[in-house]
């Protein structure tokens, strides 16, 4: 290989190379981006459910206090039956 073919193969090889680490580069910065956009809308997904899990939280305290409520008035209503019954 002569001297003047390999200087045009050395500069061709370079040249090539700069031009992948610019599109690697685009890439990884493309990449960092949807990263970004990724964790916010994550983000944003789980302050919604613990919103949500915060609502049906309460929801359940509400239900439980009135089953306690309806079973209580059940068992005072059978006493006074049987309390009337048993007269």
């Amino acid at each position: 290989m002569e001297s003047g073919d390999w200087e045009e193969y050395r500069r061709l090889v370079l040249s090539e190379l700069e031009r992948l680490d610019k599109k690697i580069d685009a890439q990884s910065e493309q990449m960092e981006k949807l990263l970004v956009a990724m964790e916010k809308r994550l983000g944003r997904s789980i302050e919604s459910l613990n919103h949500r899990q915060g609502e049906m939280s309460e929801r359940v305290v509400d239900l439980r206090i009135r089953a306690s409520l309806w079973g209580a008035l059940a068992g005072l209503l059978s006493a006074i039956g049987v309390a009337l019954l048993s007269r």
